[in-house]
This record gives structure tokens, sequence and C-alpha cells, in this order.
């Protein structure tokens, strides 16, 4: 029970949601850029939650079901087929043996994600580290061999399903919510370390316009708009960064730090985007220009909240036999 890799994307790996609370081990948390488009695709599944995906960033390649499973993919729009046939994003399908699924281009969006039934199996000694399957390229480990993909890559799975054998197959499919997407004003939680800002710095955050530039990555995205003003030129010491945190170097050109960030940080960190406002972030292609928003924690926790519980919902009327209430 495997997938065949054909052609390996740009940037192939295989991520869950990373290794947390190993920090103070060593170890970067990883796993996937996009976290909501997983937790969809695993629901429209019936997998766990946190079963590991396959991550393709800005381009995908050729894969060969070498044994039948369900899939879906989600995410970027990418112009996906199976054996020419053109396939829709958060719908389950069926493949079956020698079928060849091709992930082009994408046209909108940053990450792509494939869902398998059963998920991907664990094997190597190492893929399984700390409780994650997720893919670390600066360390080698986890993953599949602790790299991207390569041609010629052969993937097992855990446990295959059948299309025929899934519960309420008719309502397995969502509506694409990053083509819904247009709203680029990323809302932060001021602090930590805000006052080695100005005032007018403040300001300056949440009044300009910034743009991810090409110098982007998994470890953070290096944006390009006015200097914030320093107020405190000293030096701070280092301390723990998350994904999210806005670090503000001495030039003043703000740096988000995502999933493969390291563990700490010396720049002051004048503000964090909400955890509800990460996956559109993650998805967001360079050359575009964003805005900052202020947001208290309050606030902030209580559409995280609403959200856990869509999804809660989302995975009782898909994979239960009981009648619920969608949202």
């Amino acid at each position: 029970m495997s997938l065949g890799v054909i052609k390996a994307g740009l940037l192939d790996t295989l991520q869950d949601f990373g290794r947390k609370g190993f920090a103070s081990k060593g170890f970067a948390n990883c796993g996937v850029m996009d976290f909501y488009t997983p937790l969809l695709l695993n629901i429209l599944l019936d997998n766990p939650l946190n079963e590991a995906v396959l991550e393709m960033i800005l381009t995908g390649g050729e894969y060969e079901f070498l044994e039948s499973n369900v899939f879906c993919i989600g995410g970027a729009q990418c112009n996906a087929t199976l054996n020419s046939q053109s396939l829709e994003n958060y719908t389950v399908y069926q493949a079956k043996a020698g079928d060849i699924l091709k992930i082009g281009m994408f046209t909108k969006g940053m990450a792509t994600y494939l869902g398998i039934g059963g998920g991907f199996l664990p094997t190597h000694s190492d893929m399984m580290l700390r409780g994650s399957k997720s893919t670390d390229t600066k360390l080698n480990i986890g993953g599949f061999q602790g790299r991207k993909l390569q041609s010629g890559d052969v993937v097992a799975f855990c446990k295959s399903k059948l299309y025929n054998d899934m519960i309420n197959i008719d309502i397995r499919n969502l509506n694409d919510w990053l083509m819904k997407a247009s709203n680029r004003a990323f809302r932060v939680i001021i602090g930590p370390q805000d006052s080695f800002f100005t005032k007018n710095g403040l300001q300056t955050l949440f009044t300009k316009e910034y743009m991810i530039t090409p110098q982007s990555n998994r470890m953070g995205l290096r944006l390009k708009g006015e200097a914030i003003q320093y107020a405190n030129t000293e030096n701070m010491r280092s301390d723990g960064v998350s994904f999210g945190s806005i670090q503000i170097p001495k030039d003043g050109q703000p740096i988000i730090l995502m999933v493969d960030r390291q563990i700490t940080g010396g720049y002051p960190k004048i503000g964090n985007i909400i955890s509800y406002d990460l996956p559109l972030l993650a998805q967001t292609r360079f050359g575009i220009k964003i805005r900052f928003k202020h947001i208290s924690i309050q606030k902030a926790q209580l559409l995280l909240k609403h959200k856990q519980q869509k999804l809660l919902n989302l995975h009782y009327k898909i994979n239960e036999k009981r009648q619920t209430t969608l949202w």
C-alpha cells in the first residue's frame, strides 16, 4: 500500500502538526504551514485529526497509486488531475492501483496538501520522532528519510480505505475556503518586546503596508516596507519564539516567523499574528502586500474557540452516523 513519486514537486515533504513541547531539547516545531487545510482533509477522510499529509509548495508533481486508496487535496489552487480527470479541492476521490495523480503549478495560494485514507506509514526508525512524522530538513529527521521527496521514492500508507465503505459519502466535500479569502489585514497581539519601539514605530506597523518578499521560506516571511523605529537600541537576550512572532531586526524590516523557525531569537518581537489568521498568512504569495490590525488576546481566543467548535461539528456531521447540527 503505497504512493510512488514519478516526478517530485519543488518542495514535497511529509508533515503533520509538528513536534510540540521539545524546544528545550533543541527540536524545532516544523509541521504544516497551513494547519487548517490538513484538519479539513483528515476530517473528510475520517483520519486522526493530526495525521500527516504531503505538503507541496508552489508546485506539485506526478504520483502513482501503487494500491487502491481514497484521497483528498486542498489548499492552493493547483490544476490537479487523476488520469486526466480534473479534481476539485476538498472532495474525496477513489484511486485504483496504477492511477496517476498530477498536481500542476499553483494559480492561487502557496501550499497544496494531499491527504490519504489511513495516513502515511512510518517506514524508518526516525520518521516518528518525538511523537511527530514532520520533516525537519535542517536536522534531516522525520518524514521520509528526513528530506524532501525525490523522483523514485515510494511512500507507504498506514491502511488504505475504500470509497464505498465510507459513510455519508455524499457529503464528503466542502467549499474551498481559500477561494473566498480576500482580507489581507492580519490581526496582531502586541508584545512581548513592544517597549523596544517608539510610539511612531507601533503606529507604522498598524498603518503601513508590507510586501512579502521572495526571500521568504518555511522559516520566516521577510517583509519590505517602511522601517519600524526603535526606541531602545540595547541588545536583548535571546528568548523563545512562536509561530507568527513578528521580529524586527535593526533595519526595521519585519520578519514573521513560521513553522521551521529557530527555537530562540535575539531580535525584539513587536507582536504575534493570532492563530486564527496563520493559515491564510501561510497561503499568501510572494509579492502581495499585507497589513496588520491590533486585536486583544480575549477576542483572539474567542475566534479560535469558534473555529475549533466548527471543526468539531463538521467532524461529527461527516463521520458519525447519528444526526448532528452543523454550526
